[in-house]
């Protein structure tokens, strides 16, 4: 809990309440390693979910 809330009869915070991830400071940009480590980890399951529709595929066709 954040200190000065008041809860409601359910015990459950009012809405707005700074708690939440809503209430922190987010950067808007990541660095260039953040930006290479994002695109790695997507081009890894790009990769995976082509493996998946190529076994898919010659399944379909009785390979």
């Amino acid at each position: 809990m954040c200190g000065s809330h008041d809860q409601g009869k359910g015990g459950h915070h009012h809405e707005g309440c700074c708690c939440g991830s809503g209430g922190h400071f987010h950067r808007r940009f990541l660095s260039k390693e953040e930006r290479v480590a994002r695109l790695e980890a997507y081009l890894q399951d790009l990769r995976a979910e082509l493996r998946v529709a190529e076994g898919k595929l010659q399944e379909v066709k009785g390979e």
